[in-house]
């Protein structure tokens, strides 16, 4: 049987639980010796006309508004990446977290709540953006030149993941994200093929979505059971086509290197 799960939970981690590790990998970016605070963050935020991307806060505010709205165009004007390769796995991103949010708001409005069946865990990412969005006035903003640091001190989200540290850049006058590392588009053994394929894939799972969303609208699917059978039919090929890389991957690989892939894909919805 299929869990719905895995929606919110693929989303949550790509916004979420990156900034937990990342925090971690840089543990000395927290030194306030090495990186006095320039800004103190207050108990309230001053109203502002959202999008807005002239503090890391606010760019962070407006990458919340963003994916609540299912915003493509702003998600991605709210992140950073190094070179095409990683921008077309983050436009991948920004497609996905889109169509994510347009299915389970529309299967919530038109099917009601799910069966236990179905695992009763089909959510929008609200309550974890509500979340995020509530620790922002307590956040301590760290600036050092063109490059800045958001540290959450450490608060458990609603799907969660452990909020801790993000990261920005200036570029002209807007802070970004760091989408880099947010997503670890530079961790050891990752290649172009791997982000091409990642970002092939998170369009197809968001094809899906979409497809689905309109059978839900317009009356097609009707049930939570529908539903089901829908989705995983046309998950199928999504699911043969990356059983079918990870099997050429792993015949391609030299030795060395078998032991240190990681997982690029989000879980399959009957894991």
């Amino acid at each position: 049987m299929m869990r719905y799960g895995f929606l919110p939970a693929f989303v949550g981690s790509m916004l979420l639980a990156g900034a937990g590790s990342a925090a971690a990998a840089r543990p000395d970016t927290l030194s306030p010796k090495n990186n006095p605070p320039v800004s103190r963050p207050a108990m309230t935020l001053p109203a502002v006309e959202i999008p807005n991307y002239n503090t890391p806060r606010n760019t962070m505010r407006s990458l919340i508004a963003a994916v609540k709205a299912a915003d493509v165009p702003e998600i991605r004007a709210c992140l950073n990446v190094s070179n095409p390769t990683e921008a077309s796995a983050i436009d991948a991103v920004a497609d996905l977290l889109a169509a994510k949010e347009r299915f389970t708001k529309t299967a919530l409005a038109k099917l009601g709540p799910p069966p236990a069946f179905a695992g009763g865990s089909l959510r929008t990412v609200d309550s974890q953006m509500d979340a995020l969005e509530s620790q922002l006035p307590k956040a301590l903003v760290t600036i050092n030149g063109s490059a800045a640091t958001l540290h959450f001190f450490p608060v458990q989200s609603p799907g969660g993941h452990q909020v801790q540290l993000l990261y920005f850049q200036k570029i002209g006058v807007r802070w970004k994200l760091d989408a880099d590392r947010l997503f670890h588009l530079k961790q050891p053994g990752l290649t172009v093929g791997d982000i091409q394929f990642r970002a092939k894939v998170t369009h197809l799972i968001a094809g899906v979505l979409r497809t689905t969303t309109g059978d839900i609208a317009s009356g097609k699917v009707k049930d939570w059971k529908s539903l089901e059978q829908d989705l995983q039919s046309r998950m199928l090929p999504v699911e043969i086509s990356v059983v079918d890389h990870a099997r050429r991957e792993k015949k391609q690989l030299p030795a060395s290197r078998k032991t240190s892939l990681r997982p690029a894909l989000p879980p399959h919805p009957s894991q």
